[in-house]
C-alpha cells in the first residue's frame, strides 16, 4: 500500500506567492516540510505548477537595512514570522508574509532541522564555515562560548552543540590544549570591592617582535583599567605616565596597587604613595602598595592567560614559524 496522496491544492496560493518571491522548487519543498510537516519532492511540485499554469513574477526588492533587522528579530529576539511582520510594520518597513519567508531562506534563517537529509546538509554547511574561519586563524583557540558568540555576530544561526562538535573534530589540538589548562586550580583570592586593589604587570611574550604590552586590572571586578601597547613597557617613565594619565582620566585611584619588584615600577610606586599620603599623612608604604612575584599576581596573570589562549598565541606561533632560522 503506497503513501497517501497529499492534496497540494490547499497550499496552492501560498506556494504561488512564495514562488513569485523567488523561492526555488527545492526551497518550496523545504518550506512545506518545516511549516506544514508535509514531505513533497521537488518533481511533484514542478509538475503541479505546470498544471496550475504558474508563471514567475519579479520578486520584491529588499534593502540591506531590512535584511539586518530581520536577522536581529529572528536570532536575537526569537520572533516567529507573524510577530516579525508586526514589528517591521510598526518600524515603517513594507514587507509581505511571503517576501519574509523568501528572505529567511535567502539569509539561511531556518526554524528547525527535522529530516536526516537536512541534518546532513546543515553539518556540511557548518563544517565549511568553521574550516574557513580556522584557515583565517580567527577562531583558533576559542572556547565554546567565544565560538558561539563569534558566529552569532557574523549572522549565522547554528546550534551551540552542533557548532562546537564540528570545531572539536576539525581542531582537536586546540580543544585538548584548553582541556589540559583547565586542570590548574588557584587559591582563594578575596577583594572587598572595586578600586581596592589594582593589579598591574607587563606582557613580554610579544617583545621579541617589537610589541610591548603593559596593563592594569581591577582585582575585584576584573575591569581592565588601562592597557598600553607600544615599543616600551619596561621603563619607569612609561609606567609612571600610564598610571598618572589613567587616574587623571578616571578621576579616582585605588587603595592598593599590586605589582612585581621590577625597576619599571619604582617611580609609579612612589607617585601612588605620595598621592595616598595627601589623604592620610601618617600612611606607611606597605599600607598602600603590595609587592610580590609576577606569578603570584593572580588577577593580571589570569587575564594574560585568557588573552594568550584566546587571541595572541596563534600570532606567536605564526611569527615563529615564519621567521625561525632553517
Amino acid at each position: 500500500m503506497g503513501r497517501p496522496k497529499v492534496d497540494l491544492d490547499i497550499y496552492q496560493p501560498e506556494l504561488r506567492n512564495l514562488y513569485d518571491e523567488g523561492l526555488s522548487f527545492d526551497q518550496l519543498s523545504q518550506h512545506l516540510a518545516e511549516q506544514h510537516n508535509t514531505q513533497i519532492n521537488t518533481r511533484t511540485i514542478q509538475r503541479r505548477f505546470q498544471e496550475w499554469h504558474v508563471r514567475k513574477r519579479k520578486p520584491t526588492v529588499i534593502s540591506d537595512e531590512l535584511k539586518k533587522r530581520i536577522q536581529v528579530l529572528f536570532f536575537e529576539v526569537g520572533l516567529d514570522d507573524n510577530e516579525m511582520l508586526q514589528v517591521l510594520e510598526q518600524e515603517g518597513f513594507q514587507l509581505g508574509k511571503y517576501a519574509l519567508v523568501r528572505l529567511r531562506f535567502e539569509l539561511n534563517l531556518r526554524r528547525r532541522i527535522r529530516s536526516p537529509e537536512q541534518q546532513r546538509e546543515a553539518d556540511i554547511i557548518v563544517r565549511r564555515l568553521v574550516a574557513q574561519e580556522l584557515e583565517k586563524g580567527v577562531i583558533d583557540g576559542y572556547g565554546r562560548t567565544y565560538l558561539y558568540t563569534f558566529f552569532r555576530q557574523q549572522g549565522y544561526i547554528i546550534a551551540r552543540n552542533r557548532l562546537f562538535q564540528t570545531y572539536r573534530t576539525l581542531n582537536q589540538e586546540a580543544v585538548e590544549r584548553r582541556r589540559r589548562d583547565l586542570q590548574r586550580h588557584r587559591g582563594e583570592y578575596v577583594v572587598p570591592g572595586p578600586d581596592f586593589v589594582w593589579s598591574m604587570d607587563g606582557y613580554d611574550k610579544l617583545k621579541p617582535y617589537g610589541i610591548e604590552v603593559y596593563a592594569c586590572i581591577d582585582a575585584y571586578s576584573r575591569y581592565v583599567v588601562w592597557i598600553y601597547v607600544g615599543i616600551s613597557n619596561s621603563t619607569a617613565v612609561s609606567c609612571l605616565r600610564q598610571y598618572l594619565d589613567c587616574i587623571e582620566c578616571e578621576e579616582r585611584q585605588p587603595r592598593f596597587v599590586r605589582s612585581d619588584r621590577g625597576t619599571e615600577t619604582v617611580m609609579l610606586a612612589d607617585a601612588h604613595f605620595q598621592l595616598q599620603q595627601n589623604i592620610q599623612p601618617d600612611l606607611e608604604f606597605r599600607d598602600c602598595y603590595l609587592y610580590g612575584t609576577s606569578t603570584a599576581n593572580q588577577r593580571i596573570e589570569a587575564w594574560w592567560g585568557q588573552m594568550s589562549k584566546g587571541a595572541l598565541f596563534r600570532w606567536r606561533v605564526r611569527t615563529y614559524v615564519t621567521y625561525s632560522p632553517t
